[in-house]
Order: structure tokens, then sequence, then C-alpha cells
């Protein structure tokens, strides 16, 4: 059921979704910073786009969006990882998922993905992730699996943040299936950029 809530998100940078390296403040650039907006509510909003919706918020000079959810949160300003398209947003703590703080660092322990970064944001920013549909996410310059092929398991490599594929027969850890990312929609390849479509689990509310 609908809650009544209205969010008056979207100062989205020329109509693109994924334009821009994001707000410096919620809402907007003309907004106050963080914790003194008067539209800090608009922090983990969400926008349910389709296939053809996505497409045209898309800006063709960094990639194409397809169908799913994007969520509005802030990137955490001092990251280890460079903060890049289809690299692994991370929650580092309960506090930051409510908080709806994300970062390209692998957390201590696992489970706390947030969603898929869609542009590179500058840290201390607010902008769009992708949290559920088909995502274009980064993979490891080596895959594991010799021959990856569309259909196949993917996971979060954790040293670097970005997509990895196991051998068929290679029996996952709990700390890997905490990893999951979702399932390859095309073959993977290994330093590029490949649909996956996510699995259910990254929403925030």
């Amino acid at each position: 059921m609908p809650d009544n809530t209205t969010h008056q998100i979207l100062t989205i940078y020329r109509g693109r979704l994924n334009a821009g390296n994001g707000d410096t403040g919620i809402g907007g650039p003309l907004r106050q910073p963080l914790g003194s907006s008067p539209v800090a509510g608009q922090l983990g909003a969400k926008v349910t786009l389709s296939h053809e919706d996505a497409a045209h918020m898309s800006d063709p000079g960094v990639g194409t969006l397809y169908g799913g959810v994007y969520q509005y949160v802030y990137v955490y300003p001092t990251p280890f990882h460079a903060v890049v398209r289809g690299r692994v947003a991370f929650y580092w703590s309960a506090a930051a998922r409510v908080a709806f703080r994300v970062t390209p660092d692998h957390p201590p322990g696992t489970g706390c993905i947030a969603g898929i970064f869609i542009n590179a944001i500058t840290p201390g920013r607010c902008w769009f992730i992708q949290t559920k549909g088909l995502a274009t996410i980064l993979y490891t310059g080596m895959i594991t699996k010799t021959s990856p092929a569309a259909q196949d398991l993917v996971i979060c490599r954790n040293n670097d943040n970005v997509g990895e594929v196991f051998a068929d027969a290679t029996p996952l850890t709990s700390v890997e299936v905490r990893s999951i990312l979702g399932v390859a929609s095309e073959a993977p390849v290994g330093g590029a950029l490949r649909l996956v479509e996510l699995r259910p689990g990254f929403d925030n509310f």
C-alpha cells in the first residue's frame, strides 16, 4: 500500500540518471549539506524504471541503464577504492544502512551489499545506485572460471569489489554465498562491464 510519503527528488542532472558526479547536498546542488537539509527525507528514495524509461534516462556517453530500482544514497567521502560504474556498493554498518550511506570498500564481514554504482559519483555526494533489476557489473580482470557464460552465478570478489565467477563444481563458503550478486545475463568478460540480473535482497527501506 502507498505510504503517503511524497519524495520531491529529483533534480536529475539534465534528465539523465547516470550523468554528472552527484549532488553536493541532499536533493540537488542548491540544497543544504547532509545533516541540515530540509529535504533530508529524500535520502533513500527509490525510482522504479522500465527498460524503456531507463534507456530514455541514460547518458549514452556513460552507458545504457535497464529496468530496475534505483536508490538515492550518500557516498562515504574518503573511500579506498574508486567509485566507478559497475563496482559494488556496500553499507559498512547497520547505522550506515539506516542512514543510506554507502562505500565502494568491502566492510569487515559480509552481507552488507547495497547495490551497484551506475556512474562515477564523487565521494561525499548523493546520487543513485541500482538495487534491483538488470544491472551492468564490472568484472575482475582475471575471472576464475575458464569459460564463463550467461546464466553463471556471479559473486562479489572481495578484494576489489567487482564481479567474479567460479568454476561450476566449486563449493561456496557461507561468506561467498552472502556475496552473491546475481545471475549473468550475458557471458562475463574479465575486466569488462556486462549485464547481470541482480538477486533479490538489496532493498533498503
